[in-house]
């Protein structure tokens, strides 16, 4: 099978065509034709070993430490099932699905293998696969802090800082569902793009600091993890919850702030019902998926080119055959 493979921690013109044998399925797994993937912020931190400060030497024990354990990268897909285990039920070949793998990785390829107990749901007709592709990543990940780690209840006021990101953008969308009022940060040429999926006011980080503590919220979510915690803690109302999604080992040990504010971190839960969920909300318009570009799989160096960057919009899908 066609793959793209990453033989050493690098750049993104680390990552070559290559070819693999093909999958074998086992009795628990789903072999999956993958017709769409993402480049994810997670894919290019493994692709670049580059790790939050602190964090390094786990994250090779995790991956690998001198090159990835699994030269196949890619978090996330949206396809067909080729063959189904001898085990499994529920899933019949011909069906379309998309879901995660996790630290497994493997995306980057026309085919993969995937547990069907695993975070792998049924995609409906009405959702094309480059539109599946761009949901798993950013929604578990921003639904697992949000609902499940800071408790978001409606009514609460939530800020995200990094909102027209891939799981920015999730960010703001859940927030809305579960009732919150939403302030987005964000660049002011991405101020539309938030706002129409729900925002209801947007702060321009070039013009305005979010963290002078002029104003607070109930939650905070931090997608980039660019500031200090305790800096970012000046947004967080007293005995409101601080969502760390990306930041540094220091902060990621903080339980408290001054104010009595609980710091959340951690890593989100990769659930099948989270994935019918949110193919359930955009089937009833409640929910966009945000892509900034669409690339070939032969491309690939192309979108990790443009997740470097740190100014995607959403996320960067990768289209197989």
């Amino acid at each position: 099978m066609h793959a793209i493979i990453c033989p050493a921690y690098g750049p993104p013109e680390v990552l070559q065509q290559a070819e693999r044998p093909m999958l074998q399925v086992k009795p628990d797994t789903l072999l999956v034709r993958i017709h769409a993937t993402a480049a994810t912020s997670a894919d290019a931190r493994v692709r670049a070993a580059d790790f939050p400060a602190g964090m390094g030497w786990m994250a090779r024990l995790a991956f690998g430490l001198k090159r990835p354990r699994n030269p196949i990268l890619g978090g996330v897909f949206a396809g067909e099932i080729a063959e189904v285990g001898k085990g499994v039920t529920g899933f019949s070949p011909g069906e379309r699905v998309f879901g995660m793998t996790g630290a497994r990785l493997g995306c980057y390829a026309e085919y993969q293998t995937v547990k069907a107990t695993g975070a792998v749901a049924k995609l409906p007709d009405a959702i094309c696969f480059t539109d599946a592709a761009a949901l798993p990543f950013g929604f578990t990940t921003a639904i697992g802090f949000l609902r499940d780690k800071a408790k978001l209840k409606t009514g609460e006021t939530l800020l995200v800082i990094g909102a027209s990101g891939d799981v920015g953008s999730a960010a703001v969308q859940i927030g809305k569902q579960l009732g919150a009022h939403v302030t987005a940060v964000c660049s002011a040429a991405n101020a539309a793009k938030v706002t129409d999926i729900g925002a209801d006011a947007v702060v321009d980080y070039r013009t305005v600091d979010p963290f002078d503590g002029q104003h607070k919220y109930d939650v905070v979510i931090d997608t980039i993890g660019k500031n200090p915690a305790l800096q970012v803690m000046k947004a967080v109302a007293p005995r409101g919850r601080l969502a760390l999604v990306a930041g540094g080992l220091r902060d990621m040990l903080r339980r408290s702030g001054p104010e009595r504010q609980k710091v959340l971190s951690g890593v989100a839960a990769e659930r099948a019902d989270d994935l019918d969920m949110v193919a359930g909300w955009v089937s009833a318009g409640a929910y966009k998926p945000v892509i900034d570009q669409v690339f070939p799989l032969d491309n690939i160096v192309d979108a990790h080119r443009l997740v470097a960057t740190g100014r995607k919009v959403g996320a960067a899908v990768v289209v197989i055959g």
